[in-house]
């Protein structure tokens, strides 16, 4: 580290060296570690836009819900310095891990994206494959109601989601309310 706290990891990324932060995560580079302002590898990716970076970073496990001091995620970041497309990157894995964390009702991960920002009553748009054990489309509330997840439900409840949604993308009609209500 240096007197700041950043890695060789930080470095790699600020210089948008893909072939180095391959090179480092291979050798175990740690993705997690923040540096003293509390800014990940993912924070550097974002404000650089790098978005091969930012990618790879994500897939090593660099959270995408750690703020920095001044209270900015890396999808703040990105956006903020107009890096389109890092954000859409960002956006896209954080609506995967959005879904994720409902339907394995994992209530921490989930409060955490949540303060994110973004819309409660987003559609998944993703393949079948890419959420967990999961062939309905749907809100997060019904991903948490599917696999009765009765902690992730009643914190996306405290957050206004509805109970009573059905959106187009739901082949089965079916809405979180009706999921809970028939024990599914």
């Amino acid at each position: 580290k240096d007197g700041d706290g950043a890695t060789a990891l930080h470095h790699a990324t600020r210089g948008a060296q893909l072939g180095a932060a391959q090179l480092l995560l291979a050798r175990s580079a740690d993705p997690t570690l923040a540096q003293r302002r509390r800014r990940t590898a993912l924070h550097e990716a974002a404000a650089h836009n790098a978005p091969e970076l930012a990618q790879l970073l994500l897939e090593a496990g660099c959270p995408l819900t750690t703020r920095d001091d001044d209270g900015h995620s890396a999808f703040d970041l990105a956006d903020e310095h107009g890096n389109d497309e890092v954000a859409d990157y960002l956006h896209d894995g954080r609506a995967k891990l959005w879904f994720e964390a409902a339907a394995r009702g994992n209530e921490r991960q989930l409060e955490k994206l949540l303060d994110l920002g973004g819309e409660i009553q987003h559609v998944d748009e993703l393949s079948e494959e890419d959420v967990i054990d999961a062939p309905l489309h749907g809100t997060a509330l019904l991903h948490a109601s599917r696999k009765g997840r009765a902690g992730a439900v009643a914190l996306l409840l405290r957050r206004r989601a509805d109970p009573n949604e059905v959106h187009d993308l739901c082949p089965h009609r079916y809405s979180p309310l009706h999921l809970a209500a028939a024990g599914r």
